[in-house]
């Protein structure tokens, strides 16, 4: 009673940071355990603003002296500096506080649901400036799925104060586990273009779901590549329906990891998490043939006229989200030149999934530079494919969303491209006019 008092009175007391021994930036494996693969060299704390409703992790960046980038490949040495860079995780976005159970109890786990908001706060000229970032640093994207944290407390009453505000204060859900074995991965990220060569050996509508698999942290890098020769005879054997039951793996995968938690789980349950990869894809194969074996309904659902199935690529400040494919209305684009996997539908948005627009406090002009700017100018990958700004409507960009496209060739073997598809448009519109 009267440790908790004490802690009442020091919290109390406002606005307070723990510092932090360590820190890192990663995510939970499918074991449980935990990878490490950011680790920004500096001071840092913790603190909880309760008036946000946010949990901060806070550091003041420093140079980083190895010449191998240890740290995951990101060059500190460009945002020194700075007074501090934030990462602000909302509280409701916060799955569970994890502890560690009978070990270092100073050491605690955020899991998260969603990637934090990063900023940066300096000193210009005597004016205080706060801009959004979409990483640790300008145009310094953080690895896939790695929105959760790793705090080393330098005290343990520091971790018990910490741990007492985020479940009484802010009502925080909190566990504990047994062993969680902490991997040091910064240094051995898989590289974004190998992922991407393999994405174009493989068939785009294949491809697209393979690379939504990392988008939705189902799968890492590292484990697509290990399926590479399982994935090459799964689309060699099935063919059109091979995105589909890769669909239908990543969905089992994505039901494992949302009852990872649960400490009493059904015998099938229990036995299907055991699996390896490749034998769940198996399995996931043989189940999708047999059901697709059974018989159909003889009176089936006519084919609608003027619907296709829609590619979304999203882009927030941190991710690349993948949806889709979903039934959509055609438009007159779409019926002119066919081959709707061609099109993809790109929208820009926040971490929330609302509109992305400037605030009275903070700048998004990083944001726009590096994300909206950047990615217009330049084009996007996705699953191996180069695709380039088409266009937009009056009512897609009311929704900040635009059309882009990759090339294709027309029925007459002629290579269609984003450039002379706005030619095409334009020289068919001046001819109407004219007539």
């Amino acid at each position: 009673m009267q440790l908790r008092e004490e802690q009442e009175r020091l919290l109390k007391r406002g606005h307070r940071s723990f510092p932090l021994l360590r820190y890192s930036f990663g995510r939970f494996l499918r074991d449980g355990s935990f990878s490490s693969r950011v680790s920004p060299p500096g001071a840092a704390g913790v603190n909880l603003d309760q008036e946000r409703r946010q949990l901060c992790f806070t550091f003041e960046p420093q140079i980083n002296t190895c010449d191998d980038f240890s740290d995951g490949g990101i060059d500190w040495e460009e945002i020194l500096g700075y007074p501090s860079v934030t990462a602000a995780y909302s509280l409701q976005n916060i799955a569970t506080l994890v502890g560690s159970r009978n070990e270092d109890t100073t050491v605690l786990f955020i899991r998260a649901d969603a990637p934090p908001v990063y900023s940066l706060h300096s000193e210009v000229d005597e004016n205080d400036e706060t801009m959004r970032l979409v990483g640790l640093g300008h145009g310094v994207y953080m690895p896939a799925g790695c929105h959760n944290l790793m705090l080393a407390f330098s005290s343990q009453s520091d971790a018990d104060m910490f741990i007492y505000a985020c479940r009484n204060h802010h009502h925080l859900r909190y566990s504990t586990q047994h062993h969680i074995r902490i991997y040091d991965h910064t240094s051995s990220g898989i590289p974004v273009g190998k992922l991407q060569e393999f994405y174009s050996q493989i068939p785009y509508k294949l491809g697209f779901e393979v690379q939504k698999a990392i988008s939705n942290s189902v799968l890492i890098g590292m484990e697509i590549l290990s399926l590479k020769e399982c994935i090459l005879s799964l689309q060699a054997e099935h063919g059109d329906d091979a995105p589909e039951i890769f669909r239908c793996f990543a969905s089992e995968l994505e039901g494992r990891s949302a009852s990872r938690t649960k400490r009493h789980k059904p015998r099938a349950q229990r036995q299907s998490s055991q699996e390896n990869l490749p034998s769940l894809l198996r399995r996931v194969t043989q189940d999708f043939v047999r059901e697709h074996q059974k018989p159909r309904p003889l009176l089936a659902p006519p084919p609608q006229r003027g619907v296709y199935l829609s590619y979304h690529l999203i882009l927030t400040p941190t991710r690349d989200i993948l949806e889709g494919p979903f039934p959509d209305q055609s438009n007159s684009v779409l019926r002119r030149y066919g081959h709707p996997e061609c099109f993809l539908r790109v929208s820009f948005q926040d971490e929330n999934r609302s509109k992305l627009h400037r605030e009275v406090d903070c700048s998004i002009r990083n944001l726009l530079e590096v994300r909206c700017r950047s990615t217009l100018l330049n084009g996007c990958r996705v699953a191996g494919r180069q695709f380039q700004f088409l266009g937009y409507s009056m009512s897609g960009l009311k929704e900040h969303s635009v059309w882009f496209v990759t090339p294709f060739k027309d029925e007459n073997g002629k290579l269609l491209n984003a450039q002379s598809i706005r030619d095409n448009l334009v020289s068919r519109a001046l001819f109407n006019l004219a007539n």
